[in-house]
């Protein structure tokens, strides 16, 4: 290994992977037309492929947003009452490709299957309403943050530390 990956790269990406699962919803950053940024939030379930499914309605600024651009950023954040510090919360964010994801196809199925599972019988009544969404977040490499000096770049299940002096890979030196 080199001196940016942790001797534990498995144990972080496994860390990663389980903080993540412990959210039952995303925080969505996008960006209307005229490049007004958007904050909001959607319940979310994972896919076997890794991406993220979100359901959402058509009147809702961040779905028109996802529609127009096809990028979202997607951010899993710790509950400021569980952090130690509010300047150390833990967090896992990734920059993703948008998709609507048509309802005739076998991945709009699994996906909806996955979404009454989760959520139960709200399901079926959004399914019922014309102006809801399906789309697919693929997410690119993500960016754990542990703590203070602690901030990894998830790739290829190897995580690379990113601290100062280190370079941000696909970012300048």
């Amino acid at each position: 290994m080199n001196d940016d990956t942790p001797e534990g790269a498995g144990d972080i990406t496994a860390e990663a992977a389980r903080f993540r699962a412990g959210f039952r919803s995303v925080m969505l950053a996008t960006v209307d037309a005229d490049g007004t940024p958007e904050a909001s939030y959607a319940p979310y379930v994972t896919g076997a492929n890794g991406c993220f499914y979100i359901f959402v309605s058509g009147l809702a600024r961040h779905t028109r947003n996802l529609a127009r651009s096809g990028k979202a950023a997607a951010l899993f954040l710790q509950e400021e009452g569980a952090a130690a510090n509010p300047f150390v919360r833990v967090r896992l964010s990734y920059s993703c490709a948008a998709v609507a994801v048509a309802p005739d196809t076998r991945e709009w199925a699994e996906a909806m299957e996955h979404f009454e599972r989760e959520f139960g019988n709200i399901v079926p009544v959004l399914r019922s309403l014309p102006d809801f969404r399906l789309f697919r977040l693929a997410p690119d490499p993500g960016r754990y943050v542990r703590g203070f000096g602690r901030a990894y770049d998830l790739k290829d299940g190897s995580p690379v530390l990113v601290g100062p002096g280190r370079p941000t890979p696909g970012g300048p030196g």
